[in-house]
């Protein structure tokens, strides 16, 4: 049996939702592309409104969209008269978000210039795709792949490119482990689920971009 979320209000617990809420596992498509697009050089003359539209339709794409699923699962399972099933709705929403990532990757591939980023959305609908058959099997911490994917884009930019931001680096192993943190709090996972989310998502993120660098 799964644990359940903790429901005891407590300033500790309402801190670890808010940190869940924010570092939520689909935010990282649009917190890397903006890494992206602000430290690769081929975009540093680029117009900061160019910049600032390009991640725009990203986050609506890789964000906006899949929260519009949410409602959409909630309505269909009142139009067939069905209760909420934990493990069904992780597999449903992780499904229909990989498929949402896979048509964005489509879509950005009319823009030969921002190639980097089409490889680091192909990664996350990777991620996805991995997540939603360990879910068949296992509760693994889908924030901590989140995160865990993210930091590996940081290491990748320094093994491959040579690009390097200290501050950025210190502060997402933070953020880590502050939402590893949290995860615990609210007894949503394990200790070996969040470690194991972390190392999947980390290990993939290096590999697939050793193999397709950006």
């Amino acid at each position: 049996m799964f644990k359940k979320i903790a429901t005891k209000h407590t300033p500790f617990s309402v801190f670890a939702w808010i940190i869940s809420i924010v570092f939520h596992p689909i935010a990282y498509a649009t917190f890397g592309s903006a890494v992206l697009l602000w430290m690769l050089p081929e975009y540093y003359f680029f117009h900061t409104a160019v910049k600032q539209q390009f991640i725009v339709s990203i986050c609506m794409m890789t964000y906006v969209l899949p929260l519009l699923v949410f409602p959409i699962y909630y309505v269909l399972l009142q139009l067939l008269n069905t209760s909420v099933r934990e493990p069904h709705a992780r597999l449903f929403l992780l499904f229909t978000t990989t498929c949402i990532y896979i048509f964005t990757y489509t879509k950005l591939l009319v823009h030969p210039l921002f190639t980097p980023i089409h490889t680091y959305i192909l990664l996350c609908a990777s991620l996805l795709s991995l997540s939603f058959l360990i879910t068949f099997f296992w509760r693994i911490s889908l924030h901590m792949i989140g995160i865990g994917g993210f930091i590996g884009l940081l290491f990748s930019l320094l093994k491959i490119t040579h690009i390097y931001n200290e501050l950025l680096f210190v502060l997402a192993v933070a953020v880590a482990g502050v939402v590893a943190y949290s995860r615990l709090l609210l007894q949503a996972h394990s200790q070996s689920q969040v470690y194991a989310g972390f190392l999947l998502g980390f290990i993939v993120s290096v590999v697939f971009l050793y193999l397709l660098p950006i």
